[in-house]
């Protein structure tokens, strides 16, 4: 399924509230023991918010004048563009989709912060699609990237930036 990023809320928000009232309930809502019902009615919700989180998959869908769709795919859906093709969302851990739906070509580039590491440079076609191995797009068309940025070690840091090919 492909979500939009309210759409995705509301659909952990609803999945939370099920799974609570169902472990409740079946658990039992009366008696001494109440309070751990409600313990681990909570606490089987989070462990499902949990895992849902780690499966959830980045789609970006570029459409026209720079637009920019940012979805969330859960399992492994598929996309149909303007032109008719469709593409499908299998991604693994650590990657992210990129659609171009638009008539221009596009690329996605690698900011580096550190040093030892060459940047990439991807091309994104028009009415193609790029599997970037990243979790997410950073920076986006004319965002400006800063010149230093603060990790919590001392490794190299490498960021995505989604824009028009030159």
């Amino acid at each position: 399924m492909l979500f939009s990023s309210l759409m995705y809320w509301g659909f952990l928000v609803v999945m939370a509230a099920l799974l609570f009232t169902l472990t409740f309930l079946l658990l039992g809502r009366r008696g001494p023991k109440k309070a751990r019902n409600i313990a681990i009615g909570v606490f089987v919700a989070l462990v499902a918010l949990v895992v849902v989180s780690f499966m959830v998959r980045q789609v970006y869908i570029i459409g026209e004048g720079e637009s920019i769709t940012h979805l969330r795919a859960l399992g492994q859906p598929s996309y149909t563009m303007t032109n008719g093709t469709t593409v499908p969302v299998k991604l693994g851990a650590g990657q992210c989709l990129i659609v171009n739906d638009s008539q221009e070509d596009y690329v996605v580039e690698e900011v580096i912060y550190g040093i030892g590491v060459f940047p990439g440079r991807y091309p994104v076609p028009a009415g193609e699609s790029y599997v970037a191995e990243r979790l997410q797009i950073d920076y986006f068309f004319g965002d400006e990237q800063p010149e230093e940025i603060t990790s919590g070690g001392s490794n190299t840091v490498i960021h995505l930036w989604l824009h028009k090919a030159d």
